[in-house]
């Protein structure tokens, strides 16, 4: 069984559209008059639309959970500058019908290869020179739980990089960041900063459960990506001389203030140059993904990108891949 008709991206105000589509979310309501309705997300790989269901509300409720697919017919308005969904039709899939998915139509993925960036990871890490990181690197790399679980982890739940191989995009991303900016601070050790890069957002890989919708694990909502990837740090370097525990110490302290202010949950504030420097490099590149994501669902003959919850405005985007933008030319008369 296939996903059938449009992924979200495609959708336009005013069509009628029917398809399969992914629960991420689901909450029974009331209106101010005491009727009940369904507030749902629904989700494919290319994203999200909310969806509201009015009619028979109570009854549907309890007829499917977050993490199941539905079958849907109806009309795509718009609300506050956001896509909608008006339902006519929804239905459960059956077992059988949801055997037959094929589950990729419906968690978004990253657009690269996977293998040449986890090759150009290796690359970057090969140029550690201190005996102690390439230690460090090594303990990862080696390990084939650990690369697979990197390899299909996304960077985050919906802010930035929210899809399968989203983290190993993000700490590419960076690693090529360091390579271009580290030398240009003589008081910057490459080493310790390339290192860091490299581990500091892989407590996501406990945090986030990519076979549910990317939700928190257990252990995600209680303590967090952050304290999760000093705990799996310790668990993976036992440090053998003074030497060590101090860089072991430098390199938690990049995994624990990587997010550069207490305000977004960093238990400390970055305290050393390649502290600093990983917090602004970190932020740069979530904010830049932040946008093409936005670019990425700009409606055609609109200049400006879909509204993005997380920078709360829309983006300017005139610019076509190749050309600048030009408006779309109304229709002769015959």
């Amino acid at each position: 069984m296939t996903k059938g008709g449009k992924f979200i991206q495609d959708f336009h105000v005013g069509e009628m559209v029917a398809g399969t589509f992914l629960v991420r979310s689901k909450s029974l309501l009331t209106t101010s008059a005491g009727k009940p309705y369904l507030d749902l997300f629904l989700q494919d790989k290319t994203g999200s639309i909310n969806c509201k269901v009015w009619e028979k509300a109570d009854l549907f409720a309890d007829t499917f959970s977050e993490g199941d697919f539905v079958r849907l017919r109806g009309k795509v308005v718009q609300y506050h500058e956001q896509l909608q969904l008006k339902t006519q039709i929804l239905r459960p899939l059956k077992k059988a019908e949801r055997q037959e998915l094929n589950f990729s139509d419906f968690y978004p993925s990253t657009e690269h290869d996977v293998a040449t960036m986890m090759a150009r990871v290796r690359e970057h890490l090969s140029t550690l020179r201190h005996p102690f990181y390439r230690r460090v690197a090594a303990a990862f790399l080696d390990d084939e739980d650990f690369i697979t679980d990197f390899q299909r982890s996304p960077a985050a739940k919906e802010i930035h990089h929210a899809y399968l191989g989203g983290l190993l995009e993000h700490t590419l991303s960076l690693l090529d960041l360091v390579d271009r900016v580290a030398g240009h601070y003589p008081a910057i050790d490459r080493d310790l900063l390339l290192c860091g890069a490299f581990v500091h957002d892989l407590g996501k890989i406990e945090e986030l459960n990519p076979r549910r919708f990317f939700d928190f694990s257990v252990g995600g909502e209680l303590i967090g990506h952050i304290v999760l990837g000093a705990k799996l740090l310790h668990k993976k370097i036992v440090p053998k001389t003074q030497e060590e525990e101090e860089k072991t110490l430098l390199l938690e302290h990049l995994v624990l203030s990587h997010q550069g202010a207490k305000e977004w949950g960093a238990p400390v504030l970055p305290k050393i140059p390649e502290a600093i420097l990983l917090s602004f490099l970190d932020n740069i590149d979530a904010k830049m993904n932040i946008y093409a994501e936005a670019k990425r669902k700009k409606r055609k003959g609109d200049p400006f990108t879909a509204y993005s919850r997380p920078m709360r405005r829309r983006f300017y985007a005139p610019h076509k891949g190749d050309g600048a933008w030009e408006e779309e030319k109304p229709e002769e008369v015959q």
